[in-house]
């Protein structure tokens, strides 16, 4: 996810963030790897 995307979603009254695939935690806003795991494999 791409921090316009971010921003956007915001603009529309949404809040949305990123799923890891490895461990399953969410994190908002968009970051380049897990807080919990710190795998950089996000959706």
């Amino acid at each position: 996810m791409k921090f316009k995307e971010f921003f956007d979603s915001l603009l529309d009254g949404k809040l949305i963030g990123q799923k890891c695939k490895d461990c399953g935690a969410y994190t908002c806003p968009p970051k380049a790897c897990c807080d919990n795991c710190g795998s950089r494999n996000l959706e």
